[in-house]
This record gives C-alpha cells, sequence and structure tokens, in this order.
C-alpha cells in the first residue's frame, strides 16, 4: 500500500495540478468547437478532452528524470525487460490513466479501431518527447500498460454502445 501512496504523492504534485487546471479550462472553452468539427455533444466533446488533459498532465509532469535517458526508450533492452517486472502500482496506474480516454475517444469519434490507435500513437509521441525533453521517464511498460488501458476503454465503450442499442 506504500508504494501506491508514494506514487499517488508523486503524480499529484502542485505542477501536474496546475497542468491539469490550465488544460480543463482550455477543454472547456474548446468543447463546442471540438463537438461541431466532430459532430458529437459538447460534453462528449468535454470529456474526451478533459481525459486527454490528465493524460498529458501525469505523463509529462508525474514523474521526472533527471536529465535525459542514456539510452532510446525503445531500443533499451533492459527497460523492455521491466515491461514485465516493473513495479506493478506504476503499470496499473498507466493502464488507468487511459481507460477514461478510450471510452471518451471511441465515443467522440465513433470510430473504436481509430480511437485505439490514436490512443496508442499519443502514448508513443508522450514517451519520446519524455525522451528528449527530461520531462516524466521514458519507458515502454508506460506504452504497453497505456494502450492497454486504452483497448479496455474502447471495448467499455464497444460494450455501453450496444447495450444502449438494446
Amino acid at each position: 500500500m506504500t508504494s501506491i501512496a508514494n506514487l499517488a504523492a508523486a503524480v499529484l504534485n502542485p505542477q501536474v495540478l496546475s497542468l491539469f487546471a490550465a488544460l480543463a479550462l482550455l477543454s472547456f472553452l474548446a468543447r463546442s468547437s471540438v463537438a461541431r468539427a466532430l459532430n458529437s455533444s459538447p460534453a462528449k466533446a468535454f470529456w474526451a478532452l478533459l481525459s486527454l488533459a490528465a493524460v498529458v498532465s501525469v505523463t509529462l509532469l508525474g514523474r521526472h528524470f533527471e536529465g535525459l535517458a542514456p539510452s532510446f526508450w525503445l531500443t533499451d533492452r533492459a527497460l523492455w525487460h521491466g515491461v514485465f517486472t516493473s513495479q506493478q502500482s506504476n503499470f496499473v496506474l498507466n493502464l488507468v490513466l487511459f481507460v477514461p480516454a478510450g471510452v471518451a475517444i471511441a465515443l467522440v469519434l465513433r470510430r473504436p479501431l481509430l480511437a485505439l490507435i490514436s490512443l496508442s500513437a499519443l502514448s508513443f509521441a508522450i514517451e519520446c518527447l519524455q525522451q528528449v525533453s527530461g520531462f516524466g521517464a521514458p519507458d515502454p511498460a508506460d506504452w504497453v500498460a497505456n494502450s492497454i488501458g486504452a483497448t479496455a476503454g474502447v471495448l467499455a465503450s464497444l460494450f455501453g454502445l450496444k447495450r444502449r442499442k438494446n
């Protein structure tokens, strides 16, 4: 339990909360424009944007890597080994972080496969950005967990849509 508490304290730091608040405000202001562009409701657009705000805030400012990573995260064998042995609470956090985004983006786009591919690509881009910027800690386990979370969210949206039609 201590590792989860420590992880939560590291992730919910003032920088993360400040960035999330700013992005949440931008999400609220942009909801109508995004809804019109995607032919969706403003409420769905807002929740999709808000879930992306959480993803960006936590992944970029939740953990800090001192300096630039010594090797490229995608080709580092030691990091890939960590995909299957990494600290469970961090893996679960990354997985859970992308579930709401998977649900919201799939509902807004109404194209589940596009939502899944887009969120996995976003996660990949974030890991690459962490590599070159020093914001966050690039880790393939994060990409895997994020993609699994996005898949769970997309599947949940499909189940919800199917149930709604019946």
